[in-house]
């Protein structure tokens, strides 16, 4: 009976497109033509239960059973509808019959509702809903966060997902990740926190977070321990594809992203990573089609690690990273004990992120003066209360991570270094770029044996001039491109700004712009307040007791890996710090073999390194010497 209503609901069936038939689907006999109409309106019953519906880009679903099946070429929708039929009539319907079936719920879900189908994190209705698998999610609101069964948004059932643990309350975020991340600074310990908030940030871009460190520091383990807190996976850390474009379809299967041993990337990456950021599509020929046109898009923050720093890689991608430095462990720990200690951790990380979120979510903390990046930053600064940090803080460091950046790109761009040389010697200069790129040349007296990275051509100059403006203005280069009159030729203007102190070339020493982050005596302060306040948050929260043995533990943040060199930082610290610094009256004196060791120690923070420069500007002599 139920049988008989679906048919006359449906009228006649109306004739399906004629396309090349598989063996499967060749003509049955006119005998069996009644079994394969009678499968099919069985097979269209029983999908009534479901819920059809198409996505933004076009592709068509079927919401049933918790689960959301695609009804374009999908083996699982298949396999559902094949078990379905069989659990109900104890039968296996024909090929022909499920093909048909499932086309005609495509024809039906085209003319349906749109809805979003989200990957692990979705922003609907005012929340922020994270999926934990198995049809429930938390939801996130400026009150809390609670978790809640079968809830109203729709997630994607992606490849080796795992199902998250359930949150747990009061946890701090910063020293709950002390004994996972063996970071060399304290204010990479805070990059990291900031990061995870900034994967539930609802508008703009998604931060990137870069990992470097040598071999042995954890890059690929707090790699996938980073995913896993929000996204969890069997493949957490991956490859990076041999084909970028196919990123936008892997990223549409994932809460965030992680790929591992990046040692260099080129343009096309870095411009297709720079898609997942901010979301913005793809466009593709349907598959078997010249005709039809696909738009992808997907947005995901994305962890990457390697041996090499990849600061400097492109200005437009370094513009989006945070660059995280890690240290060696003294001793090597069986992965059995770090990834207990992680999963111990876990229910108390997650429920940090949550907290931190719904802070965010209701403050009302403006920020000024943003860096880019800003809706990212002012997130993170927005639930600044719950990681024990006052306002402003993380603003402070992502302008020294982009002021790093800029300096890195320029340090590792052959016309950038060029052109600062130039401009010390000519302090400004106005021709075209054919003009400037033989003057560049003559300057260094090349010929035709230029390094590789330098612009072949005028016009790739001008491209490769647009492309690092934005590093060069950070290391106070002014640039105007203006068009002669009457003239289709344009005119490259080049200066320094007022502010620029010139007392080196840029082969002898980049130096970071003045700032008050970077100030010895504002930052020693800085760093005690906010240590203060973190002090007394952790204080009036929970920090459980995890089973990591002491041979996990990393050093002290800020030290190195000995008690010496540990020293060594200590007296640098306090050589920058004090009123009389024997930093400077080492330079002053010519104490060549106490500034290596100065520097030495610095290296273990980039912070500090930083300062050192900021300190004094090395004369030509003196920088050779070092």
């Amino acid at each position: 009976m139920h049988e008989e209503q679906t048919a006359a609901k449906l009228g006649s069936l109306p004739d399906l497109p004629a396309e090349e038939p598989t063996q499967a689907e060749l003509p049955a006999p006119a005998g069996d033509t009644a079994q394969i109409k009678k499968a099919l309106h069985r097979l269209l019953a029983l999908a009534e239960d479901g819920q059809l519906f198409r996505t933004p880009d076009g592709a068509c679903y079927l919401s049933v059973d918790g689960q959301n099946l695609s009804l374009t070429r999908s083996e699982a929708t298949r396999e559902y509808v094949t078990l379905r039929y069989f659990e109900a009539y104890d039968a296996v319907p024909q090929d022909s019959s499920i093909t048909g079936a499932i086309r005609i719920l495509a024809a039906r879900a085209r003319t349906s509702a749109v809805r979003q189908l989200h990957s692990r994190i979705a922003h609907e209705g005012g929340s922020i809903w994270l999926d934990m698998g198995n049809r429930r999610a938390i939801q996130i609101t400026p009150h809390g966060w609670q978790v809640v069964n079968d809830p109203p948004v729709l997630f994607r059932q992606a490849p080796g997902a795992l199902p998250l643990p359930a949150p747990q309350r009061g946890g701090n975020l910063v020293e709950l990740l002390r004994p996972l991340a063996n970071v060399a600074s304290e204010t990479d310990l805070h990059l990291l926190a900031g990061w995870l908030v900034g994967t539930l940030v609802p508008t703009g871009a998604y931060a990137f977070l870069a990992l470097s460190g040598r071999q042995g520091s954890g890059k690929t383990t707090l790699s996938t321990h980073l995913r896993n807190i929000i996204d969890p996976n069997e493949s957490a850390v991956a490859a990076f594809p041999e084909k970028p474009e196919e990123l936008t379809l892997i990223a549409r299967e994932a809460g965030v992203l992680a790929f591992d041993n990046i040692s260099r990337l080129n343009r096309n990456e870095s411009d297709h990573l720079c898609r997942l950021s901010t979301g913005a599509a793809i466009r593709k020929r349907q598959l078997h089609t010249d005709a039809d046109i696909v738009q992808i898009s997907a947005k995901v923050p994305v962890i990457l690690n390697g041996i090499p720093d990849l600061n400097g890689t492109a200005p437009d991608l370094d513009s989006r990273i945070l660059a995280v430095m890690l240290v060696r462990r003294e001793r090597n720990t069986p992965m059995r004990h770090v990834d207990a200690a992680f999963a111990a951790a876990h229910p108390w990380l997650l429920g940090a992120v949550c907290d931190a979120a719904a802070t965010a979510m209701r403050s009302s903390y403006t920020a000024e003066n943003l860096p880019r990046l800003a809706d990212f930053t002012e997130w993170v600064e927005r639930a600044a209360p719950a990681l024990g940090w006052e306002g402003g803080y993380f603003t402070s460091l992502m302008e020294q991570q982009a002021e790093q950046h800029a300096a890195a790109a320029v340090e590792n761009s052959t016309l950038a270094r060029w052109l600062l040389d130039l401009l010390t010697e000519q302090q400004e200069w106005q021709g075209t770029a054919t003009e400037l790129r033989a003057a560049l040349l003559n300057s260094k007296e090349a010929g035709d044996k230029h390094p590789l990275d330098f612009p072949k051509t005028p016009k790739l100059l001008a491209q490769e001039l647009r492309r690092i403006e934005s590093s060069l203005q950070m290391q106070d280069i002014e640039i105007g491109f203006i068009r002669r009159p009457g003239g289709r030729e344009r005119i490259i203007s080049l200066s320094f700004s007022n502010n620029r102190n010139l007392c080196v070339t840029a082969s002898q020493s980049l130096s970071l712009p003045d700032n008050n982050a970077l100030n010895p005596a504002s930052n020693a302060a800085s760093h005690q307040r906010h240590t203060s306040v973190t002090a007394s948050h952790a204080a009036s929260q929970t920090v459980p007791t995890f089973p990591l043995p002491p041979e996990c533990l990393p050093p002290p943040h800020g030290s190195a890996s000995s008690a010496e060199l540990a020293e060594r930082r200590a007296a640098a610290l306090a050589s920058l710090n004090g009123e009389s610094s024997t930093f400077i009256a080492c330079l002053n004196a010519g104490d060549w073999e106490q500034i290596k060791e100065i520097i030495a120690a610095a290296k273990q923070d980039r912070g500090l390194l930083s300062q050192i420069y900021q300190q004094r500007k090395f004369s030509q002599e003196n920088a050779a010497q070092v």
